[in-house]
C-alpha cells in the first residue's frame, strides 16, 4: 500500500525530537509549495512547508514506526489515506495550505475510530480530534480531492453523521464541487473563448478548404516553389479541425477527467489520453504551419536568388516533409513524456500552460517560443534576400524595355509582400502573447480571492494569440485570390464530364534578362496561381 511509502518518507527524514503531533497547537507559518511526499503525490502533487513532516516538531522515529499498523485498518475508509496526508502534509493550493476539515474528519473517524482505538497507536487522541481542525478553507467531503475517490470507486458515498461531539460550520471551501478547484477566468470568459474559438476555426477550416481542394482541381498551378503553400494550408486546416475535436469530447474529458484538472508533473493514465491527443495534434500543426512557411521561404529564396528552376526545387521535397513534419512530431512526443503539459481552462484544452512549476517555464520556452522565433527570424532573412533579388531583376527588365516581364515581376513582388505581412505580422503577435504568458502568469490571482493589488489573468490575451494564429491560416488563401481560381471551379463541371479531354500546353516566352530562360518561367509558373 502507498501509506507505507509514505511512513517510510518519514522515517526517512525523521527528526530526533520526541514531541507529540499535536503540541503546536497553532498552524505552522507559511513558507512554500513543494513535492509531496511519495504516498500522497497520488492524491495531489504538492505540499505546503514547513509541515508536520519537516519540520522541527514532527514525531520520533519510535512514534511513526508505532503507526505502521494503520496501514491495516486503511481499507475501513477509502478516505484514510488522504485524510493522513493532508493532517501531516497538509496540499499546497494556490501558494497556501490546505489541511482536512472536521467534516472530513467526521467521516474517517465515523468509519476507523473503532479499530484505531483497538490499536493503541501514540496520539491516536489528537489524530482523530476532529475539533482542532477548520471549518473553512479546508479539504471538506464536497472537495474535489474527495470526490476524486467516488469518481474512482463508484459505489463509495458520503455516509451521513448523526453523532458527533461538536458542530460544524458549513464550509465554503470549494463547495459547488467543479473543476478546476481554482479558476483564473470567469464563466463569461470562458463562454465567450469558446464561442470566439469555435467561430474563427470554423472560417479557418472553409477558407484553408478552399486552397487544398483547389490543388486537387489543379495541380499544376502549385509548382515548386510555391507548392509548400498547400502543406502549409494544410496544417492550418488539421489545427482548426483540432479545435472541434475537442469541443466534441467536452471540457470535462479533456481537462477534468475524473474531476481532477490536469496539470503539469501528472502521472499519465489512460484517462489522460483526450488531453493528450488534443495537445499532440495542436502543437504538431501549429510546428508544421511554422515550419512550412520556412520551406517555402526557402524555395523561394532559391527560386529568386540562385534561378533555380521549379524542378531543381522540387527535388528536394522529401527533406522537406521530413523536416516539416518528423520534427514537430518528435518535439511533442519529447515534451509529452516530460509531463509538461497542462489543462488550459479559458480554451478547454491542452496545451504547455505555464503554472509554477519551473519545468513549465522551460516547457513553453524551449517547445514552442524559441522555435517560433527561430522560424520567423530565418524565414524573414530568406524573404529579404529574396526580395532584394527580385528587385534587381526588376529594374534589369525595365531598363532592357521587357514590359510584359516586368508586369509579371510586379505582381508576383506585391503578392510576396502581402504574403510577408499577413504572415509575419500575426506570427509576432502569437510569439508575443505567449511572452505574455511565459512571464506573467505564475504572479496570476485567482478570481475568488479578493484584493486590492491583485495580478489577473487577461484573457484578451490570450483570444488574441487564438485569433492572429488561426488568422495566418485564413489568410494562406492569399495565393488562390485570382481569376485562375474562379475559371478553375467554373469548369469543375466540365472537367468532371470531360475528365480525359486533353489540356492545351502553354510555351512560354523566353525572355533574356541576364540571369537565364529559368527566371522567366518561373515568372510565368507563379503568374498561374
Amino acid at each position: 500500500m502507498s501509506l507505507v511509502w509514505f511512513i517510510l518518507v518519514l522515517l526517512a527524514s525523521g527528526s530526533h525530537s520526541q514531541q507529540p503531533l499535536c503540541d503546536n497547537q497553532s498552524p505552522t507559518a507559511f513558507g512554500s509549495c513543494v513535492p509531496a511526499p511519495t504516498a500522497c503525490d497520488m492524491l495531489y502533487s504538492s505540499t505546503a512547508y514547513p509541515n508536520n513532516v519537516t519540520t522541527t516538531s514532527m514525531m520520533s522515529v519510535s512514534r511513526l514506526i508505532a503507526y505502521q499498523p494503520f496501514v491495516n485498518v486503511i481499507d475501513c475508509s477509502p478516505y484514510s489515506q488522504l485524510f493522513i496526508c493532508l493532517s501531516l502534509a497538509p496540499v499546497c493550493t494556490s501558494g497556501s495550505p490546505r489541511h482536512p476539515c472536521e467534516s472530513l474528519c467526521d467521516l474517517v473517524l465515523a468509519s476507523c475510530s473503532d479499530k484505531i482505538q483497538q490499536l493503541g497507536l501514540p496520539d491516536t487522541d489528537c489524530l482523530l480530534n476532529c475539533d482542532r481542525y477548520p471549518s473553512t478553507g479546508c479539504v471538506d467531503t464536497d472537495d474535489p480531492l474527495v470526490l476524486a475517490i467516488q469518481s474512482i470507486n463508484p459505489l463509495t458515498t458520503i455516509p451521513a453523521i448523526t453523532q458527533t461531539p461538536h458542530t460544524t460550520e458549513p464550509s465554503t471551501a470549494n463547495s459547488s464541487g467543479e473543476c478546476p478547484e481554482v479558476s483564473y477566468f470567469t464563466d463569461s470568459a470562458k463562454s465567450f473563448a469558446q464561442g470566439w474559438l469555435a467561430f474563427w476555426a470554423l472560417i479557418c477550416f472553409i477558407s484553408t478548404t478552399l486552397t487544398i481542394a483547389t490543388f486537387v482541381l489543379d495541380p499544376s498551378r502549385f509548382q515548386y516553389p510555391w507548392r509548400p503553400v498547400v502543406y502549409l494550408s494544410l496544417s492550418f486546416n488539421l489545427h482548426s479541425l483540432t479545435h472541434f475535436f475537442s469541443k466534441g469530447l467536452g471540457r470535462d474529458l479533456v481537462t477534468c477527467p475524473g474531476n481532477q484538472f490536469v496539470q503539469t508533473s501528472i502521472t499519465w493514465t489512460w484517462g489522460h489520453t483526450p488531453c493528450i491527443l488534443v495537445f499532440g495534434l495542436l502543437h504538431e500543426t501549429m510546428m508544421t504551419a511554422f515550419l512550412w512557411w520556412l520551406m517555402l521561404s526557402f524555395s523561394w529564396f532559391l527560386a529568386s536568388a540562385f534561378s533555380w528552376s521549379s524542378e531543381a526545387v522540387s527535388h528536394l521535397a522529401p527533406f522537406y516533409h521530413v523536416i516539416a513534419w518528423v520534427l514537430p512530431l518528435v518535439l511533442t512526443i519529447i515534451l509529452v513524456a516530460t509531463r509538461v503539459v497542462g489543462a488550459d481552462e479559458l480554451t478547454a484544452t491542452c496545451f504547455i500552460v505555464r503554472d509554477e512549476n519551473d519545468m513549465s517555464f522551460y516547457a513553453l520556452l524551449l517547445g514552442v517560443i524559441i522555435p517560433l522565433v527561430a522560424c520567423l527570424i530565418t524565414g524573414v532573412v530568406f524573404l529579404v534576400i529574396g526580395f532584394v533579388s527580385l528587385f534587381r531583376i526588376h529594374s534589369i527588365m525595365r531598363h532592357s524595355g521587357k514590359a510584359t516581364e516586368s508586369s509579371i515581376l510586379e505582381k508576383l513582388m506585391i503578392r510576396i509582400g502581402i504574403f510577408v505581412v499577413v504572415f509575419i505580422l500575426p506570427a509576432v503577435i502569437v510569439v508575443g502573447c505567449f511572452m505574455y504568458e511565459l512571464i506573467s502568469r505564475p504572479f496570476w490571482t485567482p478570481i475568488s480571492e479578493p484584493c486590492n493589488d491583485c495580478v489577473l489573468g487577461n484573457p484578451a490575451v490570450f483570444m488574441t494569440r487564438l485569433f492572429m494564429f488561426l488568422l495566418t491560416g485564413i489568410l494562406t488563401g492569399v495565393w488562390i485570390w485570382s481569376k485562375k481560381t474562379l475559371l478553375s471551379w467554373r469548369n469543375l463541371p466540365q472537367r468532371l464530364t470531360t475528365c480525359c479531354r486533353p489540356k492545351p500546353v502553354d510555351v512560354p516566352h523566353a525572355v533574356n534578362v541576364g540571369v537565364g530562360e529559368q527566371i522567366t518561367m518561373e515568372l510565368e509558373s507563379s503568374d498561374k496561381l
